[in-house]
């Protein structure tokens, strides 16, 4: 979080994104080309080309982040997934009890499965030829993919914020740059009043359903039906429902956009890397609203062809309300950075080496 008075020597470093939807456009229809030709096969490629491309284009400092990952290693970890699917769908087939089973030891397996994803995500990730780490631990990890969660539901959904807010400070805390570790400061507090604005927000998804439902149901209708043949009473129908509908998905796309704008600044907001360098995010719900809402028609009236420009976009509005402030030399603390890990960056590079060939 940013100190309470803004000092006039904190030094802003703004993100950018210098990515093109035209530029885009011929990675993406060369990728999703090439996927459906080979069956599936080169979505490895496809992920790592489309992540290179958007890492590539977004700069800080006027230096640019690098994806190092090989298509190789995602491609195992995918065809192990298409075979635990198989597996699964054979086994269900045979005993609904061994489907359950499996079922039952996936979920078991998520803390090591999501440790294993999260730290060759870091590893992969490079800023200034400085790459990110993860280091939580499985048993970390099963408290806030299993433990939380679960009481989070048994409570029904009462202490599903404190469950939110122990992942982010998992996630984060447990993130590194070279030797410089995350930190973050959300507080449950504000993770509880941001779901209260959601709460309100679901409420009312509810309360127009009933409220449409009973309109649709009720005596005007009723009174009308009698002297309309069944035709007439579904076309007199047929507005209203059409509005119930409409008014729905306008308050569960509200509800998208306070999720992803909120919860993208508090993140932002409350965390920060090595010994003062603070994040910034200033994500409005209204933008967010309307580049969403604008991508979508995009998208459905170009049927598809959009997709690279929407995915675009959103990068840029991003990019361009996030940046990274100090009272630091950002060239001073990379210096810093590069002699911290330099000592033990053959010894790191080895396990980078062996974790990536294992995934």
């Amino acid at each position: 979080m940013l100190p309470q008075t803004k000092s006039p020597y904190l030094k802003p470093y703004p993100f950018e994104f210098r990515g093109s939807g035209g530029e885009f456009f011929k990675i993406w229809i060369v990728n999703v080309l090439l996927t459906v030709i080979t069956l599936g096969i080169y979505s490895a490629w496809a992920k790592v080309r489309t992540t290179r491309y958007f890492y590539g284009n977004t700069l800080l400092n006027e230096s640019s982040f690098e994806y190092l990952a090989n298509p190789i290693a995602i491609l195992k970890g995918r065809l192990i997934a298409v075979a635990l699917f198989i597996a699964y769908s054979y086994l269900s087939g045979i005993s609904p009890i061994a489907g359950g089973v499996l079922i039952l030891l996936f979920f078991a397996a998520t803390p090591y499965i999501a440790v294993r994803a999260m730290r060759f995500n870091h590893r992969m990730s490079a800023y200034k030829n400085i790459r990110f780490n993860f280091e939580g631990s499985v048993g970390s990890a099963a408290m806030v993919y299993l433990v939380w969660p679960l009481l989070g539901v048994l409570s029904l959904g009462l202490l599903y914020p404190i469950s939110h807010q122990r992942f982010v400070k998992f996630y984060v805390s447990n993130t590194s740059y070279g030797q410089e570790p995350f930190t973050s400061t959300a507080k449950v507090g504000q993770f509880y009043s941001i779901y209260m604005a959601l709460f309100a927000v679901a409420i009312a998804v509810f309360a127009a359903v009933v409220v449409g439902s009973q309109m649709l149901g009720g005596d005007s209708l009723g009174g009308m039906s009698g002297d309309m043949t069944p035709e007439q009473v579904q076309a007199a129908m047929l507005p209203m429902i059409l509005a119930l509908y409409a008014a729905s998905l306008f308050l569960w796309f509200i509800l998208l956009v306070l999720i992803k704008s909120k919860f993208t600044n508090l993140i932002m907001n409350t965390m920060r890397v090595g010994g003062g360098f603070y994040f910034e995010s200033r994500l409005t719900v209204g933008r967010v609203a309307w580049i969403l809402f604008s991508n979508l028609i995009l998208i459905i009236c170009t049927v598809g062809l959009a997709y690279p420009w929407a995915k675009v976009r959103l990068a840029n509005y991003r990019a361009e309300h996030t940046e990274l402030t100090t009272l630091e030399s950002l060239d001073e603390f990379l210096g810093q950075v590069v002699d911290e890990t330099s000592a033990v960056g053959e010894e790191i590079g080895e396990i980078f080496d062996i974790e990536t060939a294992a995934v």
